[in-house]
């Protein structure tokens, strides 16, 4: 009975803990380009942030890795990754951390299509993704990372103008 009584205290204390509160992150769009002879748009943006160790730096936890993710949905802002099912999405790296900005950051991205409700995907190709940026004016991106005991983790909204997509994806396609 004492170790029942004992074990029952120790569940409700660890139920009570509550994890710090994470600071939100800005992010700024600075470009996008072709990555030539390939299916890849480089999304550049900066952050006054180190994205790259985020949960380090505010929990003492590694991170599970990081991703720019940007919506091509009609309704643009999205809490969580698995809400979105058109995306232009990729890892991201550090360029450049001397500037005044902060750092500077590139991630490769590649537009996709959740399929199955979410149980696959599927590339959206070029002149596809051409049709759906046409609708819009802007996408909205955010910077997610994950740690094991906090989760996910998102960034604010960063908006990239859909003219400068275009512009891109035009290229692309030799127009």
């Amino acid at each position: 009975m004492k170790t029942l009584l004992t074990v029952l205290a120790a569940v409700l204390c660890i139920s009570c803990t509550k994890h710090p509160v994470l600071p939100s992150t800005d992010i700024r769009f600075v470009s996008i380009s072709d990555v030539g002879g390939s299916a890849l748009f480089e999304v550049r943006f900066s952050s006054k942030t180190d994205l790259l160790s985020f949960f380090k730096d505010n929990t003492g936890e590694g991170q599970l890795g990081e991703a720019l993710i940007c919506s091509l949905d009609k309704t643009p802002d999205f809490v969580k990754w698995q809400d979105v099912v058109r995306s232009v999405q990729g890892e991201i790296t550090e360029v450049d951390n001397a500037g005044t900005v902060g750092h500077v950051y590139s991630a490769s991205m590649f537009a996709m299509q959740a399929t199955d409700g979410g149980v696959s995907s599927s590339f959206v190709s070029v002149e596809e993704l051409l049709v759906i940026l046409k609708e819009r004016d802007s996408i909205f991106c955010k910077v997610f990372t994950s740690a094991y005991s906090y989760g996910p983790y998102y960034s604010n909204v960063m908006s990239i103008p859909v003219s400068d997509f275009i512009l891109v994806v035009k290229q692309k396609r030799g127009l």
